[in-house]
């Protein structure tokens, strides 16, 4: 199995390049987000890593998907820009 210890810094980057550049991209990079969670957590279940007890990472991943989860719901309901009266 290959290590990739780079990936983080491949999603941050692209993250920047949504915020500053590409902002209807964002949805899009929320919707890949949650499905790379989901997807570990599928893997997971079906190839289980042995462990002893709850680790504390359990928590900080359900908060990191109730935010991603709000944040796409939230980049989807965004205010459109209305055009000015003339």
């Amino acid at each position: 199995m290959e290590c990739r210890p780079f990936r983080g810094r491949r999603w941050a980057l692209l993250s920047i390049l949504a915020l500053v550049r590409y902002r209807r991209m964002i949805p899009l990079l929320f919707a890949l987000l949650l499905l790379e969670h989901v997807s570990r957590r599928v893997i997971l279940h079906f190839i289980p890593i042995v462990k002893i007890g709850t680790p504390p990472g359990f928590y900080v991943n359900l908060i990191l998907l109730a935010v991603i989860t709000a944040g796409l719901a939230l980049s989807l309901t965004g205010k459109e820009k209305e055009d000015a009266p003339n």
